[in-house]
Protein backbone atom coordinates (compact mmCIF):
# COMPACT_ATOMS: atom_id res chain seq x y z
CA UNK A 1 0.00 0.00 0.00
CA UNK A 2 1.76 2.73 -1.29
CA UNK A 3 1.70 6.32 1.26
CA UNK A 4 1.33 4.37 4.31
CA UNK A 5 2.94 5.83 7.31
CA UNK A 6 4.47 4.28 10.03
CA UNK A 7 5.73 1.11 8.26
CA UNK A 8 4.23 -1.86 10.35
CA UNK A 9 7.25 -4.11 11.54
CA UNK A 10 8.94 -6.62 9.08
CA UNK A 11 6.39 -4.89 6.30
CA UNK A 12 7.08 -5.23 2.98
CA UNK A 13 5.58 -2.44 1.03
CA UNK A 14 3.22 -3.23 -1.88
CA UNK A 15 1.68 -1.82 -4.67
CA UNK A 16 4.17 0.43 -7.64
CA UNK A 17 8.21 0.39 -7.02
CA UNK A 18 9.61 3.50 -5.95
CA UNK A 19 11.48 4.74 -8.98
CA UNK A 20 14.13 7.33 -9.32
CA UNK A 21 15.06 9.65 -11.84
CA UNK A 22 13.29 12.49 -13.63
CA UNK A 23 10.52 12.12 -16.77
CA UNK A 24 9.83 15.27 -17.41
CA UNK A 25 8.74 15.51 -21.32
CA UNK A 26 7.97 11.86 -20.69
CA UNK A 27 5.43 10.68 -23.36
CA UNK A 28 1.82 9.15 -23.03
CA UNK A 29 1.85 5.98 -19.83
CA UNK A 30 5.64 6.45 -18.66
CA UNK A 31 4.54 10.14 -17.70
CA UNK A 32 1.27 9.83 -16.25
CA UNK A 33 2.68 5.89 -14.69
CA UNK A 34 5.64 7.64 -13.36
CA UNK A 35 3.73 10.90 -11.70
CA UNK A 36 0.92 8.36 -9.46
CA UNK A 37 4.40 6.62 -8.42
CA UNK A 38 6.57 9.81 -7.67
CA UNK A 39 3.18 10.61 -5.50
CA UNK A 40 3.29 8.31 -3.46
CA UNK A 41 6.15 8.92 -1.00
CA UNK A 42 7.12 5.32 -0.58
CA UNK A 43 8.83 4.12 2.32
CA UNK A 44 10.98 0.41 2.58
CA UNK A 45 11.76 -1.49 5.99
CA UNK A 46 15.51 -1.99 5.19
CA UNK A 47 17.83 -0.09 3.05
CA UNK A 48 18.14 -3.56 0.93
CA UNK A 49 14.67 -3.32 0.22
CA UNK A 50 14.61 -0.12 -1.03
CA UNK A 51 17.62 -0.47 -3.23
CA UNK A 52 16.35 -3.53 -4.86
CA UNK A 53 13.47 -1.38 -6.32
CA UNK A 54 15.61 0.90 -8.13
CA UNK A 55 14.97 1.25 -11.51
CA UNK A 56 15.91 4.24 -14.04
CA UNK A 57 13.12 6.30 -14.91
CA UNK A 58 12.49 6.16 -18.42
CA UNK A 59 13.62 2.34 -18.31
CA UNK A 60 16.03 1.46 -20.58
CA UNK A 61 18.42 -1.44 -21.22
CA UNK A 62 22.05 -0.94 -19.65
CA UNK A 63 25.45 -2.64 -19.95
CA UNK A 64 26.71 -0.50 -16.76
CA UNK A 65 24.74 -2.44 -14.28
CA UNK A 66 27.51 -2.35 -11.69
CA UNK A 67 26.89 1.88 -12.20
CA UNK A 68 23.02 1.66 -12.05
CA UNK A 69 23.90 -0.39 -7.89
CA UNK A 70 26.10 2.43 -7.43
CA UNK A 71 23.28 4.78 -7.34
CA UNK A 72 20.83 3.29 -5.95
CA UNK A 73 23.28 2.39 -3.12
CA UNK A 74 24.03 6.07 -2.95
CA UNK A 75 19.70 7.24 -3.47
CA UNK A 76 18.29 6.31 -0.30
CA UNK A 77 18.01 8.09 3.16
CA UNK A 78 17.03 6.46 6.69
CA UNK A 79 13.37 7.51 7.83
CA UNK A 80 12.57 8.35 11.62
CA UNK A 81 9.60 8.20 13.55
CA UNK A 82 8.60 11.16 11.99
CA UNK A 83 7.95 9.70 8.28
CA UNK A 84 9.90 10.71 5.09
CA UNK A 85 8.66 14.16 5.64
CA UNK A 86 10.11 14.48 8.95
CA UNK A 87 12.87 16.89 8.43
CA UNK A 88 15.55 14.94 10.71
CA UNK A 89 17.66 12.63 9.75
CA UNK A 90 18.30 9.34 12.19
CA UNK A 91 21.49 7.51 11.78
CA UNK A 92 21.25 4.42 9.86
CA UNK A 93 20.87 2.48 13.04
CA UNK A 94 18.10 4.68 14.02
CA UNK A 95 16.15 4.54 11.28
CA UNK A 96 12.69 2.98 11.19
CA UNK A 97 12.15 2.92 7.26
CA UNK A 98 14.25 3.96 4.08
CA UNK A 99 13.19 6.72 0.95
CA UNK A 100 14.51 8.01 -1.60
CA UNK A 101 16.78 11.21 -0.97
CA UNK A 102 15.72 12.94 -4.43
CA UNK A 103 13.16 15.78 -4.21
CA UNK A 104 9.12 14.81 -4.04
CA UNK A 105 8.43 18.32 -5.36
CA UNK A 106 10.28 18.05 -8.65
CA UNK A 107 7.64 15.27 -9.70
CA UNK A 108 4.26 17.13 -8.56
CA UNK A 109 1.58 17.80 -10.51
CA UNK A 110 1.59 20.92 -11.18
CA UNK A 111 -0.35 23.86 -14.22
CA UNK A 112 2.79 24.48 -15.25
CA UNK A 113 6.02 22.76 -15.21
CA UNK A 114 8.69 24.13 -14.07
CA UNK A 115 11.11 23.61 -17.21
CA UNK A 116 8.44 25.33 -19.14
CA UNK A 117 9.23 28.37 -17.05
CA UNK A 118 13.56 28.25 -17.38
CA UNK A 119 13.63 27.00 -20.75
CA UNK A 120 12.76 30.33 -22.24
CA UNK A 121 14.78 32.14 -19.65
CA UNK A 122 17.80 30.41 -21.01
CA UNK A 123 17.90 31.58 -24.52
CA UNK A 124 18.57 34.93 -22.69
CA UNK A 125 21.24 33.89 -20.25
CA UNK A 126 24.18 35.64 -20.44
CA UNK A 127 26.51 32.71 -19.01
CA UNK A 128 27.28 29.76 -21.34
CA UNK A 129 24.78 26.91 -22.20
CA UNK A 130 24.70 24.30 -23.69
CA UNK A 131 22.54 20.79 -24.77
CA UNK A 132 23.63 17.47 -24.55
CA UNK A 133 21.24 14.59 -25.64
CA UNK A 134 20.77 10.83 -26.08
CA UNK A 135 20.64 9.64 -29.56
CA UNK A 136 18.17 7.31 -28.80
CA UNK A 137 16.89 9.68 -25.33
CA UNK A 138 12.98 8.76 -25.22
CA UNK A 139 12.62 12.40 -22.97
CA UNK A 140 14.37 14.54 -25.91
CA UNK A 141 13.62 12.88 -28.90
CA UNK A 142 15.14 14.49 -31.94
CA UNK A 143 11.62 16.76 -32.91
CA UNK A 144 12.23 18.00 -28.67
CA UNK A 145 15.96 18.62 -29.28
CA UNK A 146 15.27 20.68 -32.10
CA UNK A 147 12.99 22.72 -30.33
CA UNK A 148 15.25 23.27 -27.56
CA UNK A 149 18.19 24.15 -29.64
CA UNK A 150 15.26 26.34 -30.57
CA UNK A 151 14.54 28.82 -27.83
CA UNK A 152 18.59 28.64 -26.66
CA UNK A 153 19.61 30.28 -29.66
CA UNK A 154 22.29 28.53 -31.80
CA UNK A 155 23.96 27.43 -28.41
CA UNK A 156 26.13 24.59 -28.56
CA UNK A 157 24.29 21.19 -28.88
CA UNK A 158 25.79 17.74 -28.31
CA UNK A 159 24.26 14.48 -29.52
CA UNK A 160 25.64 11.47 -28.03
CA UNK A 161 26.10 8.10 -29.96
CA UNK A 162 24.69 5.10 -28.56
CA UNK A 163 23.15 6.80 -25.73
CA UNK A 164 19.46 7.07 -24.27
CA UNK A 165 18.06 9.29 -21.34
CA UNK A 166 20.75 8.46 -19.00
CA UNK A 167 24.01 9.88 -20.50
CA UNK A 168 26.82 8.71 -17.81
CA UNK A 169 25.12 5.71 -17.31
CA UNK A 170 25.04 4.70 -20.95
CA UNK A 171 27.68 6.29 -22.62
CA UNK A 172 30.26 7.97 -19.38
CA UNK A 173 33.27 8.28 -21.35
CA UNK A 174 31.57 10.19 -24.23
CA UNK A 175 29.59 12.11 -21.94
CA UNK A 176 32.82 13.05 -19.97
CA UNK A 177 34.32 14.14 -23.32
CA UNK A 178 31.77 16.34 -24.62
CA UNK A 179 31.64 18.06 -21.25
CA UNK A 180 35.42 18.67 -21.17
CA UNK A 181 35.25 20.05 -25.10
CA UNK A 182 32.01 22.42 -23.86
CA UNK A 183 34.13 23.60 -20.69
CA UNK A 184 37.60 24.20 -23.00
CA UNK A 185 35.71 26.61 -25.45
CA UNK A 186 34.09 28.59 -22.74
Amino acid sequence: MPGWWPPPPCATPTGSAAWCCATSGASGGDRDRSSRLFQNRIVYPSRDDAIERFKLIPRQPCTNEWYVAHIARHSVRPVGPGGPSDPTRPSPAEATAWAWKFDWRLFARTDQHPLSVTLPQLGRASCPVASIYGEHSRVVPAERARRLDELLGGRPSVTIPDARHHLMVDQPIAFVTALRTLLATW
